[in-house]
């Protein structure tokens, strides 16, 4: 990405410029592609994290409350350990997007778990604890399938912005893939994004919620992109979930890339549930990719072509109007 030397043209009189319209493409697709991923991994580890520290401070609790009432059984409900914690909210049952509960209470043993209020979303391990501290912990049921179906709700988020924005400008479409494809581009969007911290500069969701670049053009879209996060669920302290650093994501491609032949088939298989169908209109894509990579323009504009022809064949069919829209938009950037 490179800043814009040129003055307002085209897209200018609508106030802003071509440049800046490609910057806020580039933003939604790294974020989509890598930045969310990135942060929402650490996410579900400092949840983790954080429980299974709470699930020990109940456990002392618990012993605690055993010796203070040696004649009882342990503590069979979370407001019992009251006198024994600190922190009300871990005795509601439920914080940092877990839920915490006691399972077994005799006069020998006690148990406790917190397992993620929403699987996949707020965490993606359970963990249970004994009287003597003994922690334990196994993937939580669901997780991954959860984890895959909230990205994808926040893929066809993007990629319909995307789309709406490449509408924007004809020059935009033309130029939009090598402009994400810039060595620049990771670097350029994580520093526009970055907050401070003790680490240094670091993308987390605090300062996804704050970015507020190209007001003209995604004012109002960044809350909608996060929306299905769920941030905050369950007591869940948004401001305290760690970031990412430049370092850490440096490396790391953009996938899916929704300006790449893999990108506009992700996007394919994830509006198309019909298998047979979406499988299909991949194979003309890396038909069209094949093509590309042996310079053969003719036979790549022919099978994009033909993508273009099965979209316009499955709408209001396996496809909604809408969704082939977005894909047919997408897919004027390969060409």
């Amino acid at each position: 990405m490179k800043e814009d030397s040129c003055p307002r043209g085209h897209s200018g009189s609508l106030g802003y410029t071509l440049v800046e319209l490609q910057s806020a493409i580039a933003v939604i697709a790294v974020l989509i592609g890598l930045l969310i991923p990135a942060v929402q991994s650490a996410r579900e580890a400092e949840n983790g994290s954080q429980s299974s520290s709470n699930l020990i401070v109940l456990a002392r609790a618990a012993q605690a409350y055993r010796i203070a009432n040696p004649n009882s059984p342990y503590p069979g409900s979370l407001p019992q350990l009251a006198p024994y914690v600190h922190d009300p909210a871990l005795l509601t049952g439920m914080e940092n997007g877990y839920y915490y509960s006691i399972s077994q209470a005799t006069l020998v043993t006690w148990t406790a778990r917190a397992e993620p209020v929403k699987p996949g979303i707020t965490g993606s391990v359970t963990f249970t604890v004994d009287q003597t501290g003994n922690l334990t912990s196994t993937s939580t049921p669901g997780a991954d399938e959860a984890r895959q179906a909230m990205f994808n709700q926040v893929l066809s988020i993007g990629a319909s912005k995307m789309a709406e924005l490449l509408k924007l400008d004809e020059t935009a479409v033309q130029q939009i893939r090598s402009f994400v494809d810039a060595p620049s581009t990771i670097p350029t969007v994580f520093s526009q994004v970055a907050i401070s911290s003790e680490s240094g500069q670091v993308v987390s969701f605090s300062g996804i919620q704050r970015f507020n670049q190209y007001p003209d053009l995604l004012d109002g879209f960044l809350p909608t992109l996060l929306a299905p996060m769920q941030l905050g669920t369950a007591n869940e302290n948004v401001a305290a979930l760690p970031g990412v650093t430049l370092t850490q994501v440096s490396e790391t491609p953009l996938n899916p890339n929704m300006v790449s032949y893999s990108g506009i088939c992700k996007m394919t298989e994830i509006y198309d549930t019909k298998p047979g169908i979406a499988h299909s209109l991949c194979a003309k894509l890396l038909a069209a990719q094949e093509a590309e990579e042996r310079g053969d323009e003719q036979a790549k504009k022919g099978a994009l072509d033909a993508y273009a022809h099965e979209l316009e064949a499955q709408t209001d069919k396996t496809l909604t109007q809408h969704q082939a829209s977005v894909l047919m938009t997408l897919a004027k950037t390969l060409y």
